[in-house]
């Protein structure tokens, strides 16, 4: 009867994810079947779909399951770059469950364990705080990006295996980065003990499967961890997936860009927010594009706003360190990634940053004389996984179909121009699902700006100007006092 369950991932005992407020695609319904079959039969796994799959869809679809049966308490663990954009996730299509974000100076244990459902934190504070929370009891506990615990002696790995948990799912797009031996480590964390030990996996496995190319001990090793790893690839689910999903990825200041960003409100605030209130003054639009083109910048990276590009490793940025989660996740996946950015000197730390890697890359500016040996580029060489591009530069009449991950580094203040250069890649010849991120740093003007292009979205894309500083006139005097008031709050 096992046996059969482990085929099919039915089992007598039923679901309801009715909480969940979306909708799940055939694939992702199997996915949460599979997640199921193993949390009634007391087991734990790894869920190592693509990126853009919807992982985070299925663990929540899981959570949903598991609250309608019981008040249970969960546990998500991620990298800090991506813990807004689960919060983001949870409120919206899980409204029901109360999360508490355990991450910032001012986090509280008690505020979770007396009125919140869901912890939020991520892999620095479970490390920090490893004797603190394993004294919790959690019905189910998700490691988003678990290669992150692929060193088996690593405090990272002894903190999750510290982790009480009755279930555990591992959330990665690469179970394998480079050696089996990383393979065993994450079984270690989500199921301790069903794999040998390491000296026996060593000798079983490493050895003949790395050194001797032995094909008996591999398809052993994936007879034993198949009933446990559920791996799906773009390509393979093709027919089921949504053409684009777009979505808002979200990411902190750094305390060197939160620094910067408060002295360039010091110095300009007042006296514009003052003539902007004096309805008698005309408002000087050049002064208020000045200033927002420089806090934007300093969300981009505090390297623009310093004239620091050729040392930019040298300064923080959140959203940076978001925009290296993203791409290495599109690169574990196999997918090329096409970046936007307005700021020609982001697009120059973007290139520093992948030559360093070795990452291949095409780039189209302006100043570009041969842009179509870059497209070229792109579209043909396998080694080429990243189009770096100026937003206007890029943003008619190029095919950039072979990407299928689209980020805006930063937003243009008119969605109709983001969406001419995200319709580079998503068009005719595209074919696998565009996963389109638009990053926003919170509490800064990005946040704000996004609310009242949201707000105003058909009116704008009606108007579209000639550069930004003209799109600008279409906020109103009192946009611009809002976006700037709410500023240093």
């Amino acid at each position: 009867k096992l046996l059969n369950e482990l085929q099919t991932f039915e089992t007598d005992k039923f679901f309801d994810i009715s909480l969940l407020k979306a909708t799940l695609w055939p694939y992702q319904e199997i996915g949460i079947k599979w997640l199921w079959f193993l949390y009634a039969n007391g087991l734990s796994g790894l869920l190592c779909d693509d990126m853009g799959l919807g992982k985070t869809h299925q663990s929540m679809a899981l959570i949903a399951a598991l609250h309608k049966e019981k008040s249970f308490k969960f546990l998500v663990v991620c990298p800090t770059s991506v813990i807004y954009h689960w919060e983001e996730l949870l409120k919206k299509f899980l409204p029901s469950i109360k999360v508490y974000v355990y991450h910032g100076v001012y986090r509280k244990l008690e505020k979770f364990t007396k009125d919140c459902d869901l912890l939020l934190t991520s892999y620095g504070i479970i490390r920090s705080e490893k004797d603190k929370l394993k004294k919790l009891k959690f019905e189910l506990a998700i490691f988003d990006e678990i290669q992150i615990a692929k060193n088996i002696n690593s405090l990272t790995h002894r903190a999750l295996s510290n982790i009480n948990a009755t279930m555990r799912l591992g959330l990665t797009g690469t179970p394998i980065e480079n050696y089996l031996i990383e393979l065993k480590s994450i079984f270690d964390v989500v199921l301790p003990t069903y794999l040998p030990s390491v000296s026996v996996f060593k000798e079983f496995f490493v050895t003949p499967i790395e050194k001797e190319n032995d094909l008996q001990r591999q398809k052993l090793l994936k007879k034993l961890i198949k009933p446990f790893i559920l791996r799906r690839r773009k390509k393979d689910v093709l027919f089921d997936l949504p053409e684009k999903i777009e979505e808002i990825a979200y990411t902190d200041l750094s305390s060197e860009q939160r620094h910067l960003y408060n002295e360039i409100i010091l110095e300009s605030k007042k006296t514009i927010i003052k003539d902007l209130k004096d309805e008698t003054k005309k408002v000087s639009y050049v002064h208020v594009f000045s200033l927002l083109s420089k806090l934007k910048q300093v969300c981009d990276h505090p390297s623009l706003i310093l004239k620091d590009v050729d040392r930019y490793e040298d300064h923080e940025s959140g959203k940076f360190e978001l925009f290296i989660e993203l791409l290495n996740e599109a690169k574990e996946s196999s997918q090329k990634v096409v970046v936007f950015s307005q700021y020609l000197n982001m697009i120059e730390i973007i290139k520093k940053y992948l030559k360093k890697k070795s990452i291949g890359y095409a780039c189209i500016t302006g100043a570009t004389k041969k842009r179509f040996k870059e497209i070229k580029k792109f579209k043909e060489d396998p080694k080429c996984l990243v189009f770096v591009a100026s937003l206007l530069a890029a943003g008619v009449g190029i095919d950039l179909s072979a990407g299928s991950v689209v980020i805006h580094y930063d937003r243009w203040w008119n969605p109709a121009k983001e969406n001419q250069a995200t319709d580079r890649v998503h068009r005719i010849g595209q074919n696998r699902g565009v996963q389109v991120f638009k990053l926003v740093t919170k509490n800064t003007i990005e946040e704000r700006i996004h609310m009242i292009i949201e707000r105003k979205k058909h009116l704008i894309e009606q108007t579209i100007g000639i550069d930004e500083a003209d799109e600008i006139k279409t906020l109103s005097r009192q946009d611009l006092i809002e976006v700037l008031e709410k500023l240093d709050r």
